[in-house]
């Protein structure tokens, strides 16, 4: 007996397994009915044999009960609670606000968001420690102080650390065009929102197109 008709002969023992099982449940499943039924045919007649006996208080019972006197009921009055003391502060002055001094510039210095910017130190420490903030500050500098080429070259390296870097990609396509590459800016944007439906990129590719960024 090769493979195929072991196989064949073992499908038929389960299915033979399984009719019987069927049979089974159908027999069990009718006997379960008909025992139902012959209960719920029995059970109205043994109600109506068992009539239950309930016994009523009789009417003296309901007259020796003692009501409560209206007048002990007009007599309670509830009691307020003591008003409390109030204590109420009085109000501190508040001081009026100082301006807020303004940070002394050096030569070579540039301030991004309250921050004083020295590019060389900035480059010594990404010289040592290469990191992506390092590079976006160093890019963020030089467009704010209109090195195009420079911020184009440092959010490269923005980039290489971290491709997925949105600003990185923004400012090398902003560095382009101010520099006036504005077909290279065009197809890095686009490069950009294959990979990413960003709406930050796709504005900044419409103001490029229509000739609306300066």
């Amino acid at each position: 007996m090769n493979e195929y008709e072991k196989l064949y002969h073992r499908w038929k023992r389960y299915r033979r397994r399984r009719l019987l099982r069927r049979l089974l449940f159908i027999l069990l499943g009718a006997g379960g009915i008909v025992g139902g039924g012959y209960y719920w045919k029995m059970a109205p007649e043994q109600g109506a044999k068992e009539a239950p006996t309930t016994s009523q208080a009789p009417a003296q019972e309901v007259a020796n009960i003692l009501l409560p006197s209206k007048a002990f009921e007009a007599n309670l009055r509830p009691i307020a609670p003591p008003p409390r003391p109030s204590k109420a502060k009085a109000k501190e002055p508040t001081p009026p606000p100082q301006p807020k001094a303004q940070p002394q510039q050096s030569k070579g210095l540039v301030v991004i968001q309250e921050h004083t910017i020295d590019p060389q130190t900035l480059k010594a420490s990404f010289q040592t420690h290469p990191k992506l903030s390092t590079a976006l500050l160093l890019a963020n500098y030089y467009y704010k102080a209109g090195d195009y080429p420079q911020a184009a070259n440092w959010a490269l390296k923005a980039n290489e650390i971290d491709p997925e870097s949105e600003e990185s990609w923004l400012l090398f396509a902003k560095a382009l065009a101010k520099k006036g590459e504005r077909d290279r800016a065009i197809t890095v944007l686009r490069l950009y929102m294959k990979k990413r439906k960003s709406a930050a990129a796709y504005e900044l590719l419409d103001q490029i197109m229509k000739g609306e960024f300066r």
